[in-house]
This record gives C-alpha cells, sequence and structure tokens, in this order.
C-alpha cells in the first residue's frame, strides 16, 4: 500500500551495509561491517528529505511515540523518554540475520527499543529473546503492521532468525 510507496521512496543509495561496534580501544569506537554479527541494510530515517519522505516519518513516529505512551502506561512505568534518538529502516534480504546482542551499549546509550514490522511476505526473521545461557525464551513471529517493545538493556538480549525466502522490512527506534 501507500506505506510500501514510502519505503520504496527511499533511495537505494541510502540502504547500506549496517555496522556493528567494533571492538573496544582507548583511542576511538567504531562501527565496523561483520557479516558474521549481522547481514541487514538499513538507512536513517531522520535524515529524509522529500516532503513526501518527511510526511511519513512524522506518521510513523507520531505511532511509534504513541505506542510507547501505551507501553509506559501499561507497565505503571515513567522513565522512558518518546523522543527519538535513531529511527532507522531496516532491509535483512534472504539470509539476512542479527546474532544475539543488546541495543543498549557505553557508546550508544538507549532506554527502549521499538520495532515496527511492516510485511510479513517472507518466511523465517523471527525476533528471538535469550535467556542469559543463551537459550530462546520467547519468539515472535512478526506480522505486518505490528510492533514490539522493551528496554534496550542487558535484561533483554535478542536476535534476528536468518530470513530464509524474501525480504523482511522494519523499522527500528530507540528513545533515550
Amino acid at each position: 500500500g501507500v506505506m510500501c510507496n514510502f519505503i520504496k521512496s527511499i533511495p537505494v543509495y541510502k540502504l547500506k551495509i549496517s555496522g556493528v561496534m567494533g571492538p573496544r580501544d582507548k583511542l576511538e569506537h567504531k562501527f565496523v561491517i561483520d557479516k558474521n554479527v549481522r547481514d541487514v541494510e538499513q538507512a536513517s530515517l531522520l535524515e529524509v528529505k522529500s516532503m513526501t519522505q518527511i510526511h511519513w516519518r512524522n506518521y510513523i513516529c507520531y505511532k511509534l511515540s504513541s505506542m510507547i505512551s501505551r507501553y509506559k502506561h501499561e507497565i505503571s512505568y515513567h522513565c522512558f523518554s518518546e523522543r527519538f534518538i535513531q529511527l532507522d529502516l531496516l532491509k535483512y534480504r534472504d539470509k539476512g540475520f542479527y546474532t544475539t546482542h543488546i541495543d543498549d551499549c557505553e557508546k550508544a546509550h538507549r532506554e527502549l527499543s521499538i520495532l515496527y514490522f511492516l510485511n510479513n511476505d517472507y518466511q523465517g526473521g523471527e525476533l528471538n529473546f535469550h535467556q542469559p545461557n543463551g537459550t530462546i525464551f520467547k519468539t515472535i513471529r512478526p506480522q505486518a503492521n505490528t510492533i514490539a517493545i522493551f528496554p534496550s538493556n542487558f535484561m533483554f538480549p535478542h536476535s534476528v532468525s536468518p530470513v530464509i525466502n524474501g525480504t523482511r522490512y522494519a523499522v527500528v527506534g530507540w528513545t533515550l
């Protein structure tokens, strides 16, 4: 539908192979591309330029902020901000995945993670939450137009299973 037209309007050159935080050293923290950890393309939705793209970005921010407000109300916790520090379009092609990780780190502090699943015409690509020993305790099979919200901290290690067939699109955002 209309959302797909918005996604398709993001220029292909904006979708780049996504990096992961590199080894920590005293001098610098850099993003490195390691396809053994993560195989996904991403584009920032905070950097869109056309009026149509800005409209859809603002609409997505509004919808996600509304869901964050609802989440905070349901868990009776009011610490999380609704201001996005990062908002990205993710594109997982066939065999795309992300190994177990947490979203908060020293270089990129994040309080709350939110995923907006845009399509379901693919196989695989499940969102998995892991116990401290690495076993999966919860799997979410993404459905189009659904959202997952969870704290970004060490209590919520998660991964994305490899996409088996098709392309998985999602918007991911973090609040501070």
